[in-house]
């Protein structure tokens, strides 16, 4: 991730995800010691239309929704924190140019089962995300909610560097804000040596220092996905590191993709910056 000075910026859309997404940009933003910044996309005025967003309903609503975040973040402890609205004619536009503008360290976005608008549809959500996946060239968290903040048991699948170097400063900043319990698991081949393979992720996760930082699991499986799913749903969000080239798998990734639509709690992917 960017460097501390860069704004953690949450995008909001739907009322029942401003605790949650808030939530895990705040903790962000108070690890890092970062500013916060949320912002929401609405649609550019039609002929005849009010320019100015507040004289709007969809504005009137979103003013009330970035206040609501605004209040919950300084409830959490972060005093650097502010919101605006963008006017675009599509929604993945308008996300990449507040990106542009404010050139955070990490965008937030997440998508819920309902009431987002960025879920009507899996193909739009789809196509939303990868529209912004190929602009936004910042560190990028999707999260598929199924839950509220603070998340009290976290899961994180380990399976190499590149996914303990994406997550390094995410899990313990959620662990902090919610004083959660985390386990870092790696699934091997029923017919590996787990005792090595367990001394192998501590090692892989003592160089990021986080190998105090929860318990460390090695599961045998010969099906990583359906084992991930199956352990998901005994936590409260899973974390998982994706790399760019195989984001939403395309769109997620083949073994993040399946964690994130089939888990019952919420799910969050981190790609790193491009």
């Amino acid at each position: 991730m960017a460097e501390s000075g860069s704004p953690i910026l949450v995008g909001l859309s739907n009322p029942d995800s401003v605790r949650p997404l808030v939530g895990i940009g705040a903790a962000v933003a108070l690890h890092r010691e970062a500013p916060l910044y949320l912002g929401t996309v609405l649609p550019k005025p039609k002929q005849g239309e009010p320019t100015a967003a507040v004289e709007t309903p969809e504005g009137r609503r979103a003013e009330v929704l970035i206040h609501r975040g605004v209040q919950f973040a300084k409830d959490l402890g972060v005093e650097n924190v502010t919101g605006g609205t963008e006017r675009a004619r599509r929604a993945a536009r308008g996300i990449v140019r507040v990106v542009n503008k404010y050139r955070p360290a990490l965008l937030v976005l997440g998508y819920s089962d309902t009431g987002d608008p960025f879920a009507k549809s899996g193909r739009h959500f789809d196509r939303l995300m990868d529209e912004v996946d190929k602009e936004v060239r910042c560190a990028l968290a999707i999260v598929s909610l199924r839950g509220d903040f603070p998340f009290k048991r976290l899961l994180v699948p380990v399976a190499g560097p590149v996914n303990v170097e994406l997550i390094a400063d995410i899990v313990p900043a959620l662990k902090r804000a919610g004083e959660a319990f985390v386990t870092f698991m790696h699934m091997a081949p029923p017919e590996a040596d787990q005792a090595a393979a367990r001394e192998l992720l501590r090692a892989l996760l003592a160089e990021h220092n986080l190998a105090e930082a929860g318990e460390l699991v090695v599961r045998a499986t010969e099906n990583v996905q359906r084992a991930l799913v199956r352990e998901s749903a005994k936590y409260d969000l899973t974390v998982v590191g994706a790399p760019r080239q195989h984001l939403f798998a395309r769109i997620f990734g083949d073994v993040a993709e399946r964690v994130a639509r089939e888990s019952d709690k919420s799910v969050m992917i981190i790609r790193g910056q491009g």
